[in-house]
């Protein structure tokens, strides 16, 4: 054989020490549980350290593939550290052999896709960490084999859909924020109904339905921060009953839908800050006794409504912050309660923007007489049915109050039975802040006069409805006569004229008993039998 040159012979003894060098320099205990190997430029997994380690950090090294027969010797590893690596390919089956480990750091690597035969073995794994790569898919039943998993982070990844079999396992949370996500198809969570907590912050979606989030009945947080959301279907959150923190700020939301929240009877915590809202439902939180922080900061708010203030005065962390306060008519209800001695912050955070004479002073500094030159009284636009479909007994009955005014008017309904129906009252007809009206389980009692009043602290109207004809007529209400609250007036001149029309035109006639059912509703409710028709009140 002949002879090396001494060249070559030097370069494979410094190879050969490298190596060794490397191996040498991991920082091991004394009682070898684990041994810290990090930022010594290794392309592989040493295999020369105590095959009783627990724990193993080997950060910001070279590797970039991981075989079974990486870690077939450590057997009783526990924690394992590879973040910073180049890891690209994880070898099928690369963690048989570590049934014992409880967390595994992937972070910032460079995985692109997960397999459902990676992570087979680690049936103790609770923690696995797997932020900071270039994610794109995942196989359906990947995690399948972690029946012990509590944590799970893929944020800072590529992803762009979620749909169902991504994601198996227990109680767990579930990081998935810094993504491309832009739709989270039907299904998802169905095998995951122990999450407890899921972060979609610092995505791309732009709408949220009622199909995304089922399967998530035990869920407690839900952060949609960041997103570019505009649009949410009203029964977006019925899934998710259990609901304590509901983080939507930072997104472009114009509207809460109504019955939103109606089913987060837990809710705690809710942050709607930095959106575009104009209204908000603060009537859906009366019903919710637990809430006690609510940020709707820097939205485009102008008006609060009366019932507000013992909502936000029951709160204890409230931000309603960076509005546009339009410290004029809409604010007499909200204003005549800050007579109170309470010292609530929220009291400092109403800086008025307009009008222009006002800008800068807070609506707790101004003087009440000045809010009302700008009150427009009360004006129904129309009163009538909202729909043309024939209807049964039993069914439904849908009419529609239309009113305007500075500021909204409050919509009351009489119906023949006498009984008042507001937007803060239930049963059976349900008035709507909008004006929309609904009776269900319709009868033959509900034929004849409805009223609908529209009242504000600009003064009240009513309009009345039977038998499809409408008659409308208006009266100035004082400003301020009696107790001002923005809700119905119910002054005694409005109840006399009121009662007046009701003696007038009450004339329905109990129903046959013998009359077949269905009833439909021209039975009810008898239409005009073209322009001019007379009704059965003429």
């Amino acid at each position: 054989m002949g002879k090396r040159p001494p060249c070559v012979l030097m370069f494979l003894l410094l190879v050969m020490l490298g190596v060794v060098g490397a191996t040498e320099l991991c920082d091991c205990s004394s009682r070898t549980t684990y041994c810290s190997c990090n930022s010594l430029n290794l392309t592989s997994v040493p295999q020369n350290l105590s095959t009783t380690i627990t724990r193993l950090f080997l950060k910001e090294n070279e590797i970039t593939t991981l075989s079974q027969s990486d870690f077939a010797q450590y057997r009783s590893l526990e924690i394992l550290e590879l973040s910073s690596n180049n890891v690209s390919t994880i070898n099928s089956h690369a963690f048989q052999d570590l049934s014992k480990l409880t967390t595994l750091w992937l972070i910032y690597n460079s995985l692109t896709s997960l397999r459902a035969d990676m992570f087979t073995g680690l049936e103790k794994l609770e923690m696995l960490l797997l932020y900071g790569n270039d994610i794109i898919d995942i196989q359906a039943g990947t995690f399948d084999p972690l029946p012990q998993i509590l944590g799970l982070d893929l944020h800072n990844n590529k992803l762009t859909t979620l749909r169902a079999g991504m994601f198996t396992g227990p109680a767990k949370s579930l990081y998935l924020g810094d993504n491309d996500i832009t739709d989270i198809q039907p299904g998802t969570f169905n095998q995951t109904p122990l999450l407890k907590t899921l972060y979609l912050n610092n995505n791309k979606l732009t709408s949220l339905r009622s199909d995304m989030f089922t399967g998530l009945g035990n869920m407690q947080g839900l952060m949609l921060d960041g997103n570019n959301i505009m649009n949410i279907q009203a029964e977006t959150f019925n899934p998710t009953p259990k609901l304590v923190t509901l983080n939507l700020e930072n997104n472009h939301i114009s509207s809460i839908p109504s019955k939103l929240l109606v089913n987060l009877m837990r809710l705690r915590t809710l942050k709607l800050s930095h959106n575009k809202m104009t209204m908000f439902p603060f009537e859906e939180l009366s019903d919710i006794e637990t809430i006690s922080t609510l940020y709707i900061a820097n939205n485009e708010l102008t008006t609060l409504p009366s019932m507000a203030y013992d909502i936000l005065s029951a709160i204890t962390n409230v931000n309603i912050d960076n509005n546009p306060w339009h410290c004029g008519c809409g604010m007499v209800p909200f204003k005549m309660k800050m007579t109170d001695t309470g010292s609530y912050p929220f009291k400092n955070q109403i800086n008025c923007s307009q009008p222009a004479y006002l800008t800068g002073l807070k609506l707790k500094d101004v003087k009440l007489e000045k809010l009302v030159s700008d009150c427009l009284e009360p004006t129904i636009v129309r009163f009538e049915r909202d729909d043309s479909m024939v209807l049964v007994q039993g069914g439904n009955l849908q009419l529609i109050c239309e009113a305007s005014g500075v500021p909204t008017p409050d919509i009351t309904v009489i119906p023949p039975s006498g009984l008042n129906a507001t937007a803060e009252s239930g049963g059976r007809i349900t008035v709507e802040v909008n004006g929309d009206i609904t009776i269900t389980r319709v009868t033959a009692a509900d034929a004849g006069l409805y009223v609908c009043i529209a009242s504000s602290p600009a003064g009240s109207t009513y309009a009345v409805f039977n038998t499809g004809a409408v008659s409308s007529h208006s009266f100035p209400l004082p400003v301020f006569a009696g107790s001002v609250c923005g809700a119905i007036a119910g002054t005694l001149v409005l109840v006399a004229i009121v009662l007046t029309i009701w003696c007038k035109f009450c004339t329905k006639t109990d129903p046959d008993p013998s009359a077949p059912t269905p009833v439909v509703l021209s039975t009810l409710l008898p239409q005009p039998q073209g322009e001019g028709a007379s009704t059965s009140d003429d």
